[in-house]
């Protein structure tokens, strides 16, 4: 889990516009069994407030790579980074699931 801060307002279309996509290429190759953003809509009095966004990332163990970003993603990906701040990555435990 990444802990991410929005720090303009294109931050949510850089990251399922072009993130997304690259990630759901590692899916389809076997990497992740998922990845997905979660927005914090509403937190306790008590919460860090400058958290604005979650990443998750279930993998599976395999290593994966990325292709060779061109230029133009490359430019991008910059851009990208600089729409927000991430914190340390934490890591979750599911204990129980139901639907």
């Amino acid at each position: 889990m990444a802990p991410m801060e929005a720090l303009n307002i294109d931050y949510e279309q850089f990251e399922l516009g072009y993130f997304m996509p690259n990630w759901s290429k590692i899916i389809d190759q076997g990497g992740l069994r998922m990845w997905g953003l979660a927005r914090v809509k509403s937190s306790s009095d008590n919460a860090y407030k400058n958290l604005t966004h979650f990443v998750f990332h279930n993998p599976i163990g395999m290593e994966y790579t990325f292709e060779e970003p061109t230029f133009i993603e490359q430019k991008v990906q910059e851009i990208d980074m600089a729409s927000r701040k991430m914190y340390e990555m934490a890591e979750m435990e599911i204990i129980f699931l139901a639907n």
